[in-house]
């Protein structure tokens, strides 16, 4: 650590000047300045600055410690590029070298990677963490190319299931088309179709019906089914039709209007959202 250079008297004041006199002394000298109290006394900043406590003092060690900490922890490819090393190392073959030779090494990256490998204290060190991780390197490799293998395997073994999967997906979008055909029928839509249609049909026989029956002319037939008129029997006049065939008509027509009605009131539920599972 270089020593700053011992205090130097400093020239009196000039005896010119009065210090209990209210004018200023006069400036100092320029810079470029011949005087010779300019130019024997050097300028150190250090000669006036304050004195340094005990803890600022531990506090620039700590500083300085830890600026080492960091430039040992450089890696050796990048001290080249970071300054100089933290620690000097100049190898023995190199003592009796000339300044050309130095020189022709100095700016030869393998000749310099040569004698760090051959003659650095921590090169075998070095070389062997750099053995190992080049064979567990090998290793991962090896094991990724027996991984690659097997992923390539189940790559195929995935792609067929999925090829196959997609094919039993329109095989069942197929069948689903035919299930709703089929089911079609029986659709919430196709039933109160149905019905609808049920209920024209059964206004339409029943009302066939009655104008079947009532079109008749009351002509009786061969059986004597018919009962003459206000003349007595086998008289002239309008036959009356016999209570049989009334009968069976008011039957019939009973069993068709009541159908009617059946159908026509389900279907007013219907519509009125009063059936149960529908809604």
């Amino acid at each position: 650590m270089a020593t700053s250079p011992p205090y130097q008297n400093i020239p009196p004041v000039p005896p010119y000047y009065d210090p209990t006199s209210s004018i200023p002394p006069p400036p100092p000298p320029k810079p470029n300045s011949n005087n010779a109290s300019r130019s024997g006394t050097p300028y150190n900043p250090s000669q006036f600055a304050p004195p340094i406590s005990p803890q600022q003092q531990l506090q620039q060690q700590q500083h300085q410690q830890h600026q080492q900490q960091q430039i040992g922890q450089v890696p050796v490819g990048l001290s080249q590029n970071t300054g100089a090393p933290a620690e000097l190392f100049i190898p023995a073959v190199l003592q009796d070298k000339s300044r050309d030779d130095l020189l022709h090494i100095l700016h030869s990256q393998h000749l310099l990677d040569a004698l760090y490998l051959a003659h650095h204290p921590s090169s075998p060190q070095n070389l062997t963490s750099l053995t190992t991780s080049l064979s567990s390197n090998a290793a991962y490799a090896k094991r990724l190319q027996s991984l690659n293998a097997a992923v390539d395997h189940q790559r195929a073994t995935t792609s067929s299931s999925l090829l196959k999967t997609r094919q039993l997906e329109r095989s069942w979008r197929e069948k689903e088309n035919e299930m709703d055909v089929a089911l079609n029928r029986f659709s919430a839509r196709a039933l109160h179709a149905r019905l609808g249609q049920a209920v024209g049909e059964a206004d339409a026989v029943s009302r066939a019906l009655e104008e079947s029956f009532l079109e008749d002319d009351g002509l009786g037939d061969a059986d004597g089914e018919y009962i003459g008129g206000a003349g007595g029997g086998g008289g002239g006049g309008s036959g009356v039709k016999a209570s049989k065939d009334v009968d069976n008509f008011v039957k019939s027509y009973r069993g068709v209007r009541a159908l009617y009605h059946l159908r026509k009131e389900r279907k007013e539920r219907w519509d009125e959202n009063r059936v149960g599972g529908w809604r």
